[in-house]
């Protein structure tokens, strides 16, 4: 018999300190899932190769350089995302983003766009504003 074991995807929730000592968190460890999309492979592996380039370099003050890489190319997208989420599926705005992807399909076709990776979130709400104002 085998034990099946499962844990929720950490959206939003990852930590701000993904080291302790000369240990290095990465991936879902570190709660790295995006928080809109779910999105956790591509931040493992950046993370993995984050923490790698960190510990090659002999980063001997506590992880600083790890979470210094960390913020600057994880955090910055989640702390978007974040925000984004809270816009694009809180109320009330839930409803009227819904309805403008139904509404317009350059609206949709930017989110894809957004979830490619082709763009970060500021440049996704940039662009619905930039297309509202041409419209």
């Amino acid at each position: 018999k085998v034990k099946i074991k499962g844990a929720r995807i950490p959206y939003g929730s990852y930590l701000k300190r993904p080291v302790n000592k000369n240990i290095f968190l990465i991936g879902d460890a570190a709660g790295f899932a995006e928080p809109l999309s779910g999105e956790g492979i591509y931040f493992a592996l950046l993370s993995g190769i984050l923490a790698a380039e960190s510990i090659i370099s002999a980063d001997t003050n506590k992880g600083e350089n790890y979470i210094r890489k960390c913020k600057k190319q994880i955090f910055k997208i989640f702390n978007q995302s974040l925000i984004s989420r809270r816009l694009l599926f809180g109320r009330p705005f839930n409803l009227l983003a819904m309805r403008m992807f139904k509404k317009n399909r350059k609206y949709l076709e930017l989110w894809m766009e957004l979830l490619s990776g082709n763009i970060d979130y500021k440049k996704y709400f940039l662009g619905i504003i930039s297309r509202n104002r041409s419209s």
